[in-house]
């Protein structure tokens, strides 16, 4: 009798390094893995993933905490790609805790907001200040015209889907 091959969902987002964490856990778990790669906010289109067979990318809609949270009730085991408010909530809102599996990103560990008090941080590390980040004038009117067209966009959806 052949052994059951465990099944693993992975949620991510558009990040750049989820296609080689696809690599990774494929050579580790052959055809296990399935990714829920959502999408970003106020950017519809996918910027760093490149979809693969064992991808399934899904759009932010109403309800998605709960739809995600109840996927996961069909997997052996979840990873969760990076601390994320919906990773966190979808963490949240499942029945089966033990089967998540969290991985880090190297900036979430350098976020005060995250980890209040350096508590993962060694010594030398935890002296390290890095500057906040500035924008350009460009940058800021870049990013403020993509969240007006997504709002635009989620808006026009709302309005005919209740029509």
């Amino acid at each position: 009798m052949a052994e059951r091959k465990i099944s693993i969902l992975h949620l991510a987002s558009d990040e750049k390094f989820i296609n080689s964490a696809d690599y990774i856990f494929e050579k580790a778990f052959p055809g296990c893995n399935h990714f829920i790669i959502i999408h970003p906010r106020f950017n519809r289109k996918l910027t760093y993933v490149k979809l693969k067979e064992n991808f399934e990318p899904v759009p932010r809609v109403n309800k998605l905490i709960e739809i995600l949270a109840e996927r996961t009730e069909h997997y052996d085991c979840v990873f969760l790609h990076g601390i994320t408010d919906l990773n966190s909530t979808v963490f949240l809102s499942s029945k089966d805790k033990h089967k998540f599996v969290g991985c880090f990103w190297g900036a979430e560990l350098y976020t005060e907001e995250n980890f209040p008090g350096n508590s993962l941080k060694g010594e030398l590390t935890a002296s390290i200040k890095l500057p906040k980040p500035e924008y350009t004038l460009k940058e800021r009117v870049k990013n403020l015209d993509n969240k007006f067209n997504a709002l635009a966009s989620d808006f026009k959806a709302h309005v005919k889907h209740h029509k």
